[in-house]
């Protein structure tokens, strides 16, 4: 019996619920019945488009010619597909190709209006006239649909910029489209959760984390295929709700796919209702771009101030932490698993944050970690909001330029020019005001209140009130990860003729170093921040990177205030 293949492709997963694919199942098994074939397999590559040609190298229909040219498709078997532009829309030059490679590899194709491709029949001129001309009108036929597709398209982006009706029904899970396609109606049940999600990020708390929280509250997601599966909230999700310029009110071309479209990333402003303030976006991203939690059973509870910088000083792998009735040691996770490491000690961890926080704790909580308690609060939010209005009236501008170069009401949009290059030189100047007080509030803070502030958040991570100990042992880990390099735990170090279990902690380039036990007495503490005076000296610490030499003058500051 003949060996026989059918292949499958629609180009948008919408065909999936509609008759393309049993229109092309069916008439491929109707081949095979005629023919006295036998079916082996069915080849699917659904929701691919035949314009870009991927299917053919990277789909399934790429995999299944890659086993064509390994030998495992018997020679003399058939490929059935519905039409040549099941294959390729891409044009002669690609189609000729792939055919010709598979019928010398011993793999015949049909389609299924009576088109055969074989070793025999493609040294036939008539049979490559028929494949020219079959293939440059998919072709042209791809290029005349796309080109539609992409005018529509981008008209109903124009009308929806001007106020027009709304692109699509597609929004955010927050929104839904009102019945005339103007407005959208605001789900404020989902909004709070939103805000929420903003809220917690903004405090330090990873999308694990958040994601934990809200299942175990019962709050729901939502989203048909997930509510249908009874899933909950997850990581990824979260992730994407925190990045989401929707939650702004800009709505992104192509931010769900930008592969899948041919000019990503134009931006429509205020298409969306904003939900969430541009103070709360701010803070919230900034946790998130500065976090690098390593996950862990205590991660909820904030157990380890120092997550992901202790490392083993005998084979440089990172330590992890245990709790041991009670009690968290650090041990070498190359130790345990047996990987070569003989550093077996176990470390204590409570003696050692009591003392690496009684030495550094007020060189490494900035200001910046009171931003919510200081007065700076409202600038904050104030900075955020003009560099939307300076967004806004750029934006503005640029739309009309791009009118008068298109030629639309060309002496409307130039009367216009003036004014909205007043507005975006007012919005540049009331940014450059605001990030000015900013910063003039921010270097405001004397360094006895500094100590004060240092103090109460020392005495709360320890508050027996579960949230406030979280919330105090959040601003810390994110303090600690911004200046500490590495903390190396030594399991027999020899000082002054004993052998101790050791922390040697380094914060930024090893300009202070400090070499604590495990029971929390102090060896040895050395600090290079004074010998930093001028370029010279921070070139030697810094080596040139700018988010180092930036740590250390925010150290240096730090050191002389207190």
């Amino acid at each position: 019996m003949t060996d026989a293949y059918i292949y499958i492709r629609f180009s948008t997963p919408s065909q999936e619920d509609g008759h393309s694919y049993e229109r092309q199942y069916k008439g491929g098994m109707g081949l095979i019945a005629e023919k006295g074939w036998t079916l082996v397999e069915t080849v699917e590559d659904l929701g691919k488009s035949a314009w870009k040609g991927k299917h053919l190298n990277g789909g399934e229909l790429g995999k299944f010619s890659d086993r064509v040219r390994a030998g495992d498709i018997a020679p003399g078997s058939w490929l059935i597909a519905e039409k040549t532009d099941r294959l390729s829309r891409q044009g002669w030059e690609e189609l000729f190709d792939w055919l010709r490679d598979m019928t010398r590899k011993g793999l015949n194709v049909i389609t299924q209006d009576n088109h055969v491709f074989t070793q025999e029949t493609m040294r036939d001129t008539i049979s490559v006239i028929r494949i020219l001309l079959e293939g440059q009108a998919d072709k042209a036929h791809s290029d005349k649909i796309s080109d539609r597709v992409s005018k529509a398209y981008n008209d109903s982006i124009e009308k929806a910029r001007n106020g027009g009706p709304k692109i699509s029904k597609k929004c955010p899970g927050w929104l839904e489209l009102s019945e005339d396609r103007m407005t959208w109606i605001r789900k404020e049940d989902r909004i709070a959760v939103v805000q929420m999600i903003y809220e917690a990020a903004a405090e330090g708390k990873g999308s694990r984390w958040i994601a934990k929280e809200l299942n175990e509250r019962g709050v729901l997601s939502w989203g048909g295929a997930r509510r249908k599966l009874g899933g909950g909230w997850d990581a990824t999700t979260v992730r994407w709700l925190l990045t989401s310029e929707a939650v702004e009110g800009h709505y992104v071309v192509g931010a769900a796919a930008p592969k899948k479209v041919k000019d990503p990333g134009r931006r429509i402003d205020n298409y969306f209702p904003e939900i969430v303030d541009a103070d709360l976006v701010a803070r919230a991203r900034a946790a998130v771009d500065g976090r690098r939690l390593t996950g862990g059973r205590d991660t909820s509870n904030v157990v380890n101030l120092f997550r992901g910088v202790v490392r083993c000083q005998q084979c440089e792998k990172p330590m992890r932490l245990t709790n041991f009735h009670g009690v968290h040691q650090f041990h070498c996770a190359n130790w345990q698993a047996r990987r070569g490491c003989t550093n077996s000690s176990y470390f204590m961890y409570q003696p050692f944050e009591d003392k690496a926080l009684d030495l550094i704790l007020t060189r490494v909580l900035d200001d910046r970690y009171f931003s919510r308690a200081d007065d700076t609060y409202p600038l904050t939010v104030e900075v955020a909001e003009r560099k939307n209005e300076l967004d806004e009236a750029q934006a503005r501008l640029d739309r009309a330029v791009d009118q008068i170069i298109n030629g639309a009401n060309p002496e409307i949009f130039e009367a216009r020019i003036p004014g909205l290059k007043q507005g975006l030189t007012e919005a540049q100047s009331a940014l450059r005001d605001a990030e000015q007080r900013l910063l003039r509030a921010r270097g405001s803070v004397s360094a006895d209140e500094h100590r004060r502030r240092v103090l109460e958040v020392r005495d709360s991570i320890t508050h027996e009130d579960k949230e406030t100990r979280v919330a105090a042992r959040l601003r810390v880990m994110q303090a600690l990860k911004s200046y500490v390099d590495v903390v190396w735990c030594n399991g027999a170090n020899e000082w002054e003729g004993e052998e101790h279990k050791t922390f040697a902690l380094h914060l930024t380039s090893s300009s202070y170093i400090a070499v604590i036990t495990d029971e929390g007495r102090v060896l040895m503490e050395q600090n290079f921040l004074d010998e930093i005076e001028d370029d010279d000296d921070m070139e030697n610490f810094a080596w040139g990177d700018a988010k180092t030499e930036k740590h250390l003058t925010d150290l240096i500051r730090r050191e002389k205030q207190g």
